[in-house]
């Protein structure tokens, strides 16, 4: 054969395996358009949708819920159910995952400054770890608690703003939240209170000590880096309330982590299942001698004991109140020691801290 014959035949073939290409695209064209581009990557003739590689998540059948707070709503007095309604929310909000949340406040006759407290910070925390979840509320009807709560910042959270009565012009409630150390409120806490409680020059280096203490703690211990919870890391929360008419005072301290027996239980003999010993009798050696520090330094391990000692003055009357896990714990400046298991328990470590005339004791 030729050059001229060979060259021929390679411009023909070249030109009907063009053509031949340009058919493909054309029929390729058509399919997409009628619907049909699948067919040919299918075992059978009839497009089927492929099976999905995981389930799909199907709506919560539980999509709105109506949640009822007491109508004692205190930790001091009904602390069962108010412990209950805690539970309740938080089971809601991060297990069933309930896509809107109703709180009804309408019921509360009697509130305390640490149920108020815990309800600001759960509030905080499903705001801010479960933002899909939406939160709504009915007020409450009983206008001292409105107005406590009010007093509290409470109702900015829901897009409420109540005005202010005159019914409690008596009382003073001070709020604070952070997450780092903040030794200018104690200082502010004691300035303001010094009307209504006399403290000598000692109660309030200790009392100063104590809660920075605590504050120093949430930094250090409450928050670790390998426990998985829904939390506000390294946050805290701080009520200070006083009551002129009564002289009484009360200090709420309160976070959301491990607790007082996860982060102080360094000891063998506290962890070894024969000689292992109950939360309520570890949290009672700290407070009272305060031998436990995780860090192991002179200077630390002594923040319950010097709010222990504040309790013991001469004008007033004290009590320590300490909430920590599934233990609830009161200590009186007779060194009296009232133990008590909790069947719902609270996250983190709540410490109250409460003064009164000695004749109301």
């Amino acid at each position: 054969m030729s050059n001229k014959y060979l060259k021929y035949r390679k411009k023909e073939f070249l030109l009907l395996n063009q053509r031949r290409i340009e058919k493909q695209h054309i029929i390729r064209r058509k399919k997409k358009y009628s619907g049909d581009a699948k067919r040919d990557y299918l075992p059978s003739s009839r497009l089927t949708r492929p099976e999905p590689s995981r389930k799909l998540r199907t709506k919560n059948p539980l999509s709105k819920k109506i949640i009822t707070i007491p109508r004692v709503f205190s930790l001091a007095e009904n602390s069962d159910e108010t412990l209950l309604f805690f539970s309740d929310l938080r089971d809601a909000v991060f297990k069933k995952r309930v896509s809107e949340i109703l709180i009804d406040h309408s019921a509360i006759g009697i509130i305390d400054p640490p149920a108020a407290l815990m309800l600001i910070s759960e509030t905080m925390r499903i705001r801010v770890c479960a933002p899909r979840c939406v939160l709504s509320c009915k007020l409450a009807e009983d206008s001292l608690v409105a107005e406590l709560l009010e007093k509290l910042d409470y109702w900015k959270m829901y897009g409420y703003r109540r005005n202010h009565n005159s019914e409690l012009n008596e009382q003073l409630v001070m709020k604070a939240t952070n997450n780092f150390t903040l030794p200018e409120v104690v200082k502010n806490i004691i300035v303001d209170f010094s009307d209504c409680c006399t403290f000598s020059v000692p109660q309030k280096k200790m009392l100063f000590k104590g809660i920075v203490e605590c504050m120093d703690n949430v930094m250090s211990h409450a928050y670790p880096s390998k426990f998985k919870r829904m939390w506000l890391k390294q946050q805290w929360w701080l009520i200070a309330y006083k009551n002129r008419t009564e002289r009484k005072i009360s200090i709420c301290f309160y976070d959301h982590g491990l607790g007082i027996p996860g982060t102080i239980r360094t000891r063998l003999r506290d962890n070894l299942i024969l000689l292992k010993r109950s939360d309520e009798d570890i949290i009672k050696e700290a407070v009272m001698s305060g031998c436990y520090s995780r860090t192991k330094l002179e200077t630390r391990g002594r923040g319950l004991p010097k709010l222990y000692d504040i309790i013991d003055g001469t004008e007033f009357s004290g009590e320590l109140s300490l909430f920590t896990g599934n233990s609830h714990c009161r200590f009186n400046e007779y060194q009296e020691f009232f133990p008590q298991r909790l069947t719902n328990g609270i996250h983190g470590t709540l410490i109250t801290w409460n003064l009164f005339p000695k004749n109301e004791h």
